[in-house]
């Protein structure tokens, strides 16, 4: 206690008879005191250094993590815009897809109907052309008729008169008289042909679930992953600090090759397991004319037996991890 007493006064004490001393050698003790009192500010001043330096470490190591954080959330982000641009994209490839196949039958059904009346309308003009024959003869027939019947009613209804005359008249009424009263009339007959317009009900009933939508997922299962030229997956060997090029086909659950992008992600850890870390691999997206292909390579520093896990979408693909023996 007394040496924390001491330390509070001597400043003052110091003060004060540096006041009075300075005055008497002024260069010397001015100089001494100077670097007293420096002595003295930066003793007092280091532990609150270490205590702002702490705390700004913290604060640096934090701030890190949210630039991390940052950079995540800026790929996520960049990953949620393409694939609402790539949604976006197949929802207009599906419905001029739509459209295409609506205008196509719709072409077809109009050809169709076309073609419908064209049978129909030909049909009906035949028979009309043979009522028209048949109308045409009557109506020729009737007329005839009717003038020889009113000449010969004349003829028959005049009074006495000249007995030539009379004779002369005979010999022109009676060969058309004769004519038309030979003339034999058949009965006009129709053909009694009912034409009806007949429908596949089933069918046509059916025609709008003739076209539908299929849903096709990726299928980690049926992915297949491959190295170099071709080899197939299990268990791998090759030589170390050979670099290796592996090869992802994602495939559907119909073993079809997957249309749209999907995240693959390939992990390389050796043996043993729990003493190694994990190295991610680098995997890359290529573009081909019927869908999307994904390669990555790795180059095995040393020998020994390494495992490589393939995931797609979250999920190990078929054979997933796989034995990489290296010699």
């Amino acid at each position: 206690m007394q040496t924390v007493w001491c330390k509070v006064n001597t400043a003052i004490f110091r003060g004060s008879l540096f006041s009075q001393v300075s005055k008497i050698i002024p260069g010397t003790l001015s100089l001494q005191f100077q670097k007293w009192k420096a002595r003295e500010i930066t003793t007092h001043f280091k532990p609150l250094i270490k205590v702002q330096n702490r705390e700004k470490d913290k604060i640096k190591a934090k701030l890190e993590e949210v630039k991390s954080k940052q950079t995540d959330s800026s790929q996520l982000h960049d990953k949620v815009v393409n694939e609402k641009a790539r949604i976006e994209a197949q929802k207009n490839l599906l419905t001029s897809e739509i459209d295409d196949f609506i205008n196509a039958q719709i072409s077809t059904l109009e050809k169709m109907r076309s073609n419908l009346k064209d049978e129909v309308i030909s049909e009906y003009e035949k028979k009309n052309k043979q009522l028209d024959c048949k109308e045409d003869f009557l109506s020729i027939f009737i007329a005839n008729c009717n003038s020889c019947v009113k000449f010969a009613e004349r003829v028959c209804q005049a009074g006495p008169g000249n007995e030539v005359e009379v004779l002369s008249l005979k010999r022109e009424i009676m060969p058309r008289l004769s004519h038309l009263a030979d003339t034999t009339m058949q009965d006009v007959l129709f053909e009694k042909v009912i034409v009806t317009f007949n429908v596949d009900e089933v069918f046509w009933k059916s025609v709008t679930k003739k076209a539908s939508f299929e849903r096709v997922t990726v299928d980690p299962q049926q992915c297949v992953v491959t190295m170099g030229t071709g080899a197939e997956p299990g268990i791998y060997s090759t030589f170390a600090k050979q670099r290796i090029h592996f090869s992802v086909a994602v495939n559907d659950s119909k073993k079809q090759r997957y249309e749209a992008p999907v995240s693959v992600e390939a992990y390389v850890h050796s043996e043993p397991i729990s003493a190694r870390p994990v190295i991610p691999l680098n995997v890359v997206i290529q573009f081909y004319d019927d869908g999307y292909g994904y390669e990555f390579t790795y180059t095995p520093p040393d020998k020994g037996c390494y495992q490589l896990s393939v995931t797609v979408n979250g999920a190990r693909v078929r054979g997933s991890p796989f034995l990489l023996w290296v010699r």
